[in-house]
């Protein structure tokens, strides 16, 4: 009679563990897996199983280009000491 719940118990244990260790990385995402606090390895798209003890995920990086803009600076010319406007833009994969 005692049994059923200790069983139950465990069941649900199992599951939550099971659970956990599953991930579903999306197209164009890379997450950096860290064990116990230090990088482990990445993992692409796809499925992915993790151990959820020792296991987490530390950061998910997007794989798309983006677009870093700055402001507008302000130069000289060498030889006629004129002022002209910088524009940056800057593009990273």
């Amino acid at each position: 009679m005692w049994a059923l719940p200790i069983v139950v118990i465990l069941i649900v244990i199992a599951l939550i563990y099971i659970l956990k260790s599953i991930k579903i990385v999306p197209e164009s995402r890379v997450l950096i897996v860290e064990k116990l606090g230090k990088y482990d390895r990445s993992l692409s798209s796809g499925l992915s199983f993790l151990n959820p003890f020792f296991d987490r995920v530390a950061r998910s990086v997007s794989l798309k280009e983006q677009v870093v803009d700055f402001s507008a600076s302000a130069s000289y010319y060498k030889k006629t000491m004129r002022q002209c406007k910088l524009i940056q833009l800057f593009i990273f994969k």
